[in-house]
């Protein structure tokens, strides 16, 4: 079976560039050749009229003197011929009444009237008086100044040509160039491009001026964020795995022993097990909260939600936690802020996160409060502490699923490592945005900015319960 191949030249780089630079250089020789002629002409033609005209003038002017010195044409053959001499063309002298006196190309016409088709005529006056005609080149079948603007006009055109073909040369020579390294570093993005489509993430691309170098900072960008994405994919499925088995080990542990009846089915060991169980439960729910936040498929109702009664329910369902670890949680926020645009539920449950997250890296006899602030139509709700603090390699982190400070990976205080990343993707499909302020030793300060609401349909605030 033959296998018929179709060869595209325009396909290849270097022909491209040859056409994207010869065709500009032929069209702007073309332009500037018709131009120069156009404008070489009328020059030319206004140029050789104004020599003829002087030419002429002289000539008039000498005819004039030698009749006003000889009172008469008697020394005008003489003149004639000394004249054509010195001006190369043939000269034909008529009198007042037409009649030929003197010609420097050919005796037949002297005593002959002047013919009606000679060309350039030029009268000789003295005084008011018309004492004969001059005619210069009178029978010539065209201007002598044709064959000089054909001599011209050759020239310029040779020399354009001559420039056309320079020119056509040297953008070749540096089409080809720029083609052959522009075609070498482009092949070396396609093949770290293909690697990298193969799975192989280690390649980089080498990094160059101008817009492949762009380019090849993207692809290595990229390179590194599929890297970095892998890893926390594979992080993600090590944790998940680890997460899972603590408490499965646990509740299986608890079921062989209440089999072999080492354990009694108590309420202390089904306290246990709900324990565990809720474990499972609550790490289950936050991995389905941060799949629909992070796909964009989670229910946001926004709706204007006062900022306050939402702080002053998590801090009471905060406080007996809060004081389980002996840290001090206080509300200090004002009594009465301007409402913001948000989900009520989703901005309790970031709340809630950033509390928690607080109280657990908190030592005990430590401190949590929270504050509020509007500015710039905005309000901004800090949730701080004065615990260990963050170093700044872990901030910009920390809101990365899995993610936990702590590198013992101890579930008392790290817990899933999800709460900040499922309150990040909340507070982002709330059109607000978050961040985190720390020192090591410190403390931290973790704030959450939102839109305020409009005006209309604002909510009354809910008096606190004494």
């Amino acid at each position: 079976m033959a296998i018929g191949l179709t060869f595209d030249p325009f396909r290849r780089l270097w022909v491209r560039l040859l056409l994207a630079t010869l065709v500009p250089v032929g069209v702007a020789f073309i332009s500037v050749g018709v131009l120069a002629n156009y404008v070489a002409v009328a020059r030319f033609n206004a140029f050789f009229q104004s020599d003829i005209q002087q030419r002429d003038a002289r000539l008039v002017g000498a005819f004039s003197h030698e009749y006003l010195f000889e009172h008469s044409w008697a020394n005008a053959p003489d003149a004639v011929q000394r004249f054509a001499l010195l001006t190369g063309e043939r000269l034909v002298l008529v009198d007042a009444k037409g009649t030929v006196l003197a010609d420097s190309g050919s005796a037949t016409d002297i005593g002959r009237r002047a013919a009606a088709n000679w060309h350039r005529p030029e009268p000789i006056w003295v005084g008011s008086q018309q004492v004969g005609t001059l005619y210069v080149n009178p029978t010539l079948p065209s201007r002598t100044e044709s064959q000089q603007e054909g001599r011209v006009l050759a020239n310029v055109n040779r020399s354009l040509l001559l420039g056309l073909l320079v020119a056509a040369a040297v953008s070749l020579l540096v089409s080809f160039v720029a083609a052959r390294t522009i075609g070498r570093q482009m092949a070396s993005l396609i093949d770290v491009a293909r690697q990298i489509g193969k799975g192989d993430l280690s390649p980089r691309a080498r990094t160059v001026s101008g817009e492949l170098g762009e380019l090849a900072v993207a692809i290595n960008g990229m390179a590194a964020d599929l890297q970095r994405s892998l890893r926390l994919r594979q992080q993600m499925v090590a944790d998940v795995a680890h997460e899972l088995r603590n408490p499965l080990q646990n509740i299986n542990g608890y079921l062989e022993a209440l089999k072999d009846g080492v354990a009694a089915a108590d309420e202390h060991t089904l306290n246990i097990l709900r324990s565990e169980s809720n474990v499972l439960r609550q790490l289950v729910d936050d991995l389905q909260d941060l799949s629909l936040a992070e796909s964009g498929a989670m229910a946001i109702e926004l709706e204007p939600v006062r900022v306050e009664e939402q702080v002053r329910a998590v801090v009471s369902s905060m406080q007996p936690r809060a004081d389980e670890r002996r840290v001090a949680l206080s509300n200090d926020l004002p009594l009465e802020l301007a409402p913001v645009q948000a989900d009520a539920r989703r901005l309790r449950q970031v709340i809630s996160n950033l509390v928690s997250n607080a109280l657990k890296y908190t030592q005990p006899g430590g401190r949590v409060w929270l504050t509020a602030a509007v500015e710039n139509g905005q309000l901004e709700l800090t949730v701080a502490d004065n615990g260990s603090g963050i170093g700044q390699r872990d901030q910009e982190l920390i809101f990365e699923r899995f993610y936990r400070v702590d590198p013992a990976r101890a579930r008392a205080t790290g817990g899933a490592g999800l709460g900040l990343t499922i309150a990040k993707e909340l507070v982002q499909a709330m059109h607000g945005s978050i961040g985190v302020r720390s020192q090591p030793v410190h403390g931290s300060e973790f704030w959450v900015r939102l839109p305020l609401a409009q005006p209309a349909a604002v909510p009354a605030p809910v008096a606190p319960h004494a």
